[in-house]
């Protein structure tokens, strides 16, 4: 199999959700499984700043590698609500390569929204 070649498995949610876990830090850090939007521009993660998040996914004070300006951003689902921050860390996937080997899948400082505020979500 080409070396270049990463498959992620997603779980299927009725086609309308689609989820695999991914981890913020680098390989085997913070591992949070997340739902991959087709629909949206920014990847939004919950954090332990939001009170209003059912879940913590990141915890922006266990990177050694994160980065922000502080820069807030705003998104709307429907009737769902998200506030946050933009912030910047690695982030990897788990690839399964082939039936025997499995690798992660890096991005370095990669972007995305640390939700602060979120409502409307179920």
């Amino acid at each position: 199999m080409d070396e270049d070649v990463y498959r992620v498995e997603m779980k299927n949610i009725l086609n309308s959700q689609y989820l695999a876990d991914m981890y913020f830090g680098g390989p085997e850090s913070q591992k949070a499984t997340v739902v991959f939007d087709t629909g949206s521009n920014w990847l939004a993660v919950t954090t332990q700043m939001c009170d209003s998040c059912k879940s913590k996914a990141y915890d922006t004070t266990k990177s050694t590698k994160k980065s922000t300006n502080n820069e807030t951003i705003e998104q709307k689902y429907g009737a769902a609500y998200l506030s946050g921050i933009k912030y910047n860390d690695d982030v990897c996937l788990h690839s399964k390569q082939d039936k025997t080997k499995s690798d992660f899948a890096c991005l370095e400082n990669f972007q995305f929204m640390a939700i602060t505020e979120e409502s409307g979500l179920n």
